[in-house]
């Protein structure tokens, strides 16, 4: 009998743990591809992959936030807005059109909206990462505390003045590398441009890294 039971409490963790699994494989783009006017109409269309984990994806909603504090009607966490679901596209891509300044409130002023891609009940898991669309203008506006980087352009090593956590973001909005130093090594990346959100207890700071 002590057995039976601690083999009915090891199938019991193995199934929760596959329940809290979240859905990775999420591909995304906007339309417009290159992000300048947050007033403009963006279309934002996503593509999951969800093979291997507890969630049917089924309706999907988006949930967002913004670096404007703009206020989304996301709804509850266990129950998205029915504004925020997105549109079944029946190719098995899922797309969402919104206005930013309009969806949030009217607040102004952003560089980076956050989402991610969720069931109508997020508990458990059911959602992707966190996401980021980023704005093309304004990365070098946003500086709340002085940090140098060089050289910029790089091969791929850049050195900071100073610690600090560091995300790096490629310009589809995928996060490629993050981590906390004086240096950032994108040695083998493709080349082009990166924005690196840099953190500190001093404030934020957005800026450019040119990979050659």
């Amino acid at each position: 009998m002590k057995r039976f039971f601690i083999l009915l409490i090891a199938i019991f963790a193995i199934v929760s743990f596959s329940k809290a699994q979240q859905c990775d494989n999420i591909t995304w783009s906007t339309n417009p591809a290159t992000i300048t006017d947050e007033s403009a109409e963006i279309v934002l269309t996503t593509t999951l992959d969800c093979a291997g984990t507890a969630w049917t994806t089924g309706d999907l909603y988006i949930w967002m936030w913004d670096d404007a504090s703009g206020t989304y009607p996301n709804g509850d966490w266990n129950n998205s807005d029915a504004a925020m679901q997105m549109t079944d596209n029946g190719d098995g891509t899922y797309s969402f059109t919104f206005t930013p300044t309009t969806l949030n409130g009217g607040a102004t002023g952003i560089t980076d909206i956050g989402f991610l891609v969720k069931a109508l009940d997020g508990t458990g898991d059911n959602k992707t990462p966190d996401q980021h669309i980023l704005f093309s203008s304004g990365i070098n506006d946003i500086n709340a505390f002085s940090i140098n980087i060089n050289p910029n352009p790089s091969t791929g090593i850049f050195q900071l003045s100073k610690e600090a956590n560091y995300k790096v973001i490629d310009l589809t909005g995928k996060l490629v590398l993050k981590g906390y130093s004086n240096t950032i090594n994108l040695t083998g990346f493709t080349a082009g441009m990166y924005i690196v959100e840099l953190s500190s207890i001093e404030g934020t700071s957005l800026q450019k890294l040119i990979v050659k």
